[in-house]
This record gives C-alpha cells, structure tokens and sequence, in this order.
C-alpha cells in the first residue's frame, strides 16, 4: 500500500511538471484556433480600412471591435474604431431607400459619443510617437465640439498646442472656438490669424526656469 502511494505520488508529480511545461505551447496553440476560427488580424484590417473608405461606420464598427480586441494596444486600430463610433452617432436617416438611422434617439447618441471619446483616449495613452497622440487629442477635440462643449474642447487644443506649438489644425480650432466663446455672434468663418490669441485675458502660467 505505502508503495501504491508513492506511485501515485510520483504520477501526479510527472503529470504536474508536463502540464506546467506545455502551457506556452498550449497557450500558442490557443491563439492559432482563435486565428483559424476567426478572420485573421490584417483581414480585420482590411475590412476596417474598406468600411472607412466606403463611409460605412456600422461595418467599420463591427469590424474595428474584434481587431482591438486582437489588439489592443495599437494607436492606430484604437483611432479608426473611435472615430467609427463617433460617426455612427451622427449618421442621419436616408430619405430615400427607407433607411432607418442606426441610434434611436439623442442619449443613444450621447452613450456612442462618450464610448468614441474613452476609446479615442485609449489611442491618446498607446500612442508611441508624438503624431499619434497628437492626432488622438485633436480628434477628442473635434468630438467635444460636436457635443456642443466648446471648454473641453479648447483645453485639448490648447493641450496638443503645448506640445506642438505650430500644430496648424489645433491653432485654427482654437482660434475658431475662442473666437466663438468670446464673441458668440461672430461669423462661422472668422479671419484666422495664426499669431492671434483670441482669449488675451487668460491666466497663463509662468515659464518653467
């Protein structure tokens, strides 16, 4: 009996040690079933970059989701996927054809516009180079206004400005909110003038020494 239990003790201990030693193969094994039974990363790509280019945002959105889900550290997935959301939520009903709109009404709209902000942020956070997160905060930028929240808005203009100082997009955005924050009745094509601060009366903070 005592020789029944080393046995078994021993089995157990092989079975242990072979298990604890398979697992990156099993875990690699997992991966290669999920790439089979699923499309394949540059196949969502592709499918992602179609959708973009025929203006398709429920298709880019339902392709985006299982890409970032692939990956989900990569700025550039995060970005398309964000921006599809963002889209989506202001798709409009199709007066011919019998479309209906894909959000069903305005807090729909406002859930898929918070969803693109947060998803946008995430492309902010794995950007690895300065475009990519710079193109990340101008969009954040972009989708606050289009939420009629022209603050939030400024501060991420004024954000990427601080790290860009000569971001042509981020200074005609800022200089179009601005001018509409302190003149709200002024033209929606005002004068741009790259060197003009619209907001002369801030606070700034003092350079760093």
């Amino acid at each position: 009996m005592r020789h029944r239990g080393w046995l078994a003790a021993l089995v157990a201990l092989i079975v242990a040690v072979g298990a604890w030693g398979l697992q990156p193969r099993l875990r690699r094994m997992r991966a290669d079933t999920a790439d089979r039974l699923g499309p394949s990363v540059s196949a969502l790509a592709e499918s992602v970059d179609a959708a973009h280019a025929r203006r398709d945002w429920v298709s880019a959105v339902r392709w985006g989701m299982p890409l970032v889900r692939r990956k989900p550290r990569n700025a550039d997935a995060l970005c398309d996927l964000a921006l599809a959301i963002h889209n989506v939520s202001l798709d409009a009903t199709a007066i011919e054809g019998g479309a209906k709109p894909p959000l069903r009404n305005s807090l729909e709209r406002i859930r898929y516009d918070n969803l693109a902000i947060a998803v946008m942020d995430s492309s902010r956070a794995c950007a690895s180079n300065l475009r990519d997160w710079i193109r990340a905060e101008r969009f954040v930028g972009n989708f606050y206004e289009t939420l009629g929240l022209p603050l939030e808005a400024l501060a991420r203009y004024e954000a990427v400005l601080a790290r860009a100082p000569g971001d042509s997009a981020a200074l005609a955005r800022r200089y179009w909110v601005g001018t509409h924050l302190m003149d709200p009745g002024a033209t929606d094509f005002p004068r741009f003038e790259s060197r003009a601060d619209p907001l002369p009366n801030r606070v700034r903070r003092p350079p760093r020494r």
